[in-house]
């Protein structure tokens, strides 16, 4: 998983801001919950021994509708 955050160096307004993206490792057992913050992307990949099931919730800004999918 990948996060993007904010650079350090974007608090001069005379500069453009520029975003890091930092490499996130987990394992997952059954049972666990991750949460990713709003409007960040993520990535999920499943092992070849074993099946990965995830459920993702998202709300849409408009209209504050719900998006699932499986």
């Amino acid at each position: 998983m990948a996060s993007p955050h904010m650079s350090s160096s974007s608090h001069s307004k005379h500069r453009k801001s520029s975003s890091a993206y930092h490499k996130v490792n987990a394992r997952l057992r059954p049972g666990m919950v991750f949460v990713v913050p709003a409007g960040h992307p993520f990535v999920t990949i499943a092992s070849k021994n074993n099946n990965l099931k995830i459920v993702c919730f998202e709300v849409n800004a408009q209209r504050n509708k719900k998006l699932a999918f499986a």
